[in-house]
């Protein structure tokens, strides 16, 4: 190999405004080709020029530094690779301010943030000098379409019009299609796909994800890229119920990942994203392996993760969320003592590292509440209610999402604990809070809203429960839900019965009895008593 390394250029590249407008350039046209040299002059010239200087003395002291400085560009501060003058100081902080260019900084940040990722990773493993020149390249073909993005969204060229992020993104989208670099273009979608899917546009990323990967599977890139991409895919797999695809995708993300498990340089470098990236992998198994319903290997994996963080591989802080993980496979397979066990501890860490009204911490601590008060330990499950509602209440006031969910979770308590009339005083207190924080809001308090109708027939208040239950199965986003329909027009049923009108109850008590194995087993009776009655 070493006598196959190239030598060092001597003379300092063509800065790329000037290379696209060059005869043999493949720029489409002279328009075409003035527009992407104008988005190319300045700071990415500098950049680019500074990435590949002759002198290795002059040039980025690490692939990471590169990063760093795509981002202060993408960010609209000053970069490291120029002369801070006033003029150009004032300039970048105007173009930061632009509402356009927050518009579409989802999609560029993660474009060059993920590419400077790939390009660190080709440095750590020391990759052949052609193939290093070969990913500056690609930095600078994908500059310079992420500056067409933020050009093409910019009101100067679009006669004053500002785009939203979701236009900004299409826009990306349509400049990376013109990509000619295959391996380039492959990379690219694959990043894409992962921001669509985090703006909700499943069937998009899914297309973006799956033809990316096959593009950049068949040509030559690091391991770190193609194990983003799989497990990428493996999440969006899992999120549609596809878990046998989903758990080939993130073995093969994981045994990519690994690789960088024992790099020293990598770690000498602090360069610390692929084992986060590998603690997220081995987490986001044990997820996939409980929808598979192969319960220990999910805890074995939950406890790999929390192995990295105990040993300092990643973040101490992260140790929290691998214990979540285990909690919940030990809670989906019946063993809530366990689930419990680890819930506690990952409350107490989260507690000690974030503060107790940091969101993870309430989160966990809230979960905690919902297993103990699933195994009869109801006092311990209210104080525990009660204490993170004070907390809530002192950060956020009311009415908070936060704090209608904590007046939820001590009125399902005492209901479960056979205090129905205590139950409702809370339940009603979080509906209120639900409906003045909106229509979202409202939405999502389903299973708030059905506890409530639980309530008010238990109190024998049966004309309100009617009026109630009505009004949750109006509730559009919960149509799909089977168990909460199922819950609530059992409920109703049970509400006509005692209201003389058996007839009309019929179909709703039928419907209920079809969900009864999903619900508490005193609401199963109750449906069964009243339909026999």
């Amino acid at each position: 190999p070493h006598g196959d390394t190239p030598t060092a250029p001597t003379t300092e590249p063509t800065r790329p405004s000037r290379a696209v407008t060059e005869p043999d350039s493949a720029t489409a046209s002279a328009s075409r080709a003035g527009m992407r040299a104008k988005t190319l002059r300045g700071d990415l010239d500098t950049i680019c020029l500074r990435a590949l200087h002759p002198d290795p003395a002059r040039r980025y002291a690490s692939a990471a530094d590169l990063a760093d400085d795509l981002e202060r560009y993408l960010d609209g501060r000053p970069v490291e690779a120029r002369r801070d003058s006033l003029a150009y100081v004032a300039g970048r902080f105007a173009r930061r301010n632009r509402a356009v260019v927050a518009a579409g900084a989802v999609a560029l940040a993660a474009l060059v943030g993920g590419l400077g990722f790939s390009l660190a990773s080709l440095a750590s493993e020391r990759e052949t000098a052609r193939r290093a020149a070969r990913s500056a390249d690609q930095a600078t073909a994908a500059a310079a379409t992420l500056a067409n993005v933020f050009d093409a969204a910019n009101p100067e060229y679009t006669s004053g019009e500002e785009l939203s992020a979701r236009e900004a993104l299409d826009l990306g989208l349509e400049q990376v299609g013109q990509i000619e670099d295959a391996s380039l273009r492959g990379y690219l979608m694959i990043v894409l796909g992962q921001t669509y899917y985090d703006i909700g546009d499943i069937p998009l990323a899914d297309s973006l994800l799956t033809n990316g990967i096959a593009i950049v599977d068949s040509t030559t890139t690091s391991p770190l890229a193609l194990a983003q991409s799989y497990y990428a895919l493996a999440r969006l797999r899992a999120n549609e119920g596809a878990n046998e695809e989903a758990d080939r995708y993130i073995a093969r993300a994981y045994r990519l990942a690994s690789r960088y498990r024992d790099n020293a340089d990598l770690l000498a470098a602090r360069y610390a994203e692929p084992l986060g990236l590998l603690f997220n992998i081995t987490r986001d198994r044990s997820w996939i392996y409980r929808q598979l319903g192969r319960y220990d290997e999910a805890v074995a994996w939950a406890d790999r993760a929390a192995e990295m963080a105990r040993t300092g591989e990643v973040s101490e802080e992260s140790l929290p969320l691998a214990l979540f993980a285990r909690a919940i496979a030990h809670a989906e397979a019946g063993r809530l003592e366990g689930a419990a066990v680890a819930l506690r501890e990952a409350a107490d860490l989260s507690e000690r590292y974030k503060g107790a009204d940091d969101n993870e911490t309430a989160y966990l601590r809230g979960a905690l509440a919902d297993v103990l008060r699933e195994t009869g330990d109801y006092e311990e499950s209210l104080a525990i209610s009660r204490s993170g509602l004070e907390t809530m209440r002192q950060v956020y006031g009311t009415p908070h999402t936060h704090v209608a969910t904590g007046w939820a979770r001590i009125g399902r308590t005492l209901l479960a604990k056979g205090e129905p009339r205590s139950a409702a005083v809370y339940l009603d207190s979080a509906m209120v809070a639900y409906r003045t924080l909106g229509t979202a809001e409202y939405a999502t308090s389903g299973w708030t809203f059905s506890e409530l109708v639980v309530a008010h027939n238990r109190l024998g208040e049966h004309a309100r429960a009617e009026r109630e239950a009505r009004e949750a199965l109006g509730i559009e986003a919960l149509q799909a839900d089977s168990t909460f329909l199922g819950r609530v027009r059992g409920q109703l049923g049970i509400a006509l019965v005692a209201q003389g009108r058996r007839g009309e109850a019929s179909a709703h008590l039928r419907a209920g009895l079809a969900a009864a194995d999903d619900l508490p087993d005193r609401e199963a009776e109750d449906i069964r008593a009243a339909l026999g009655g």
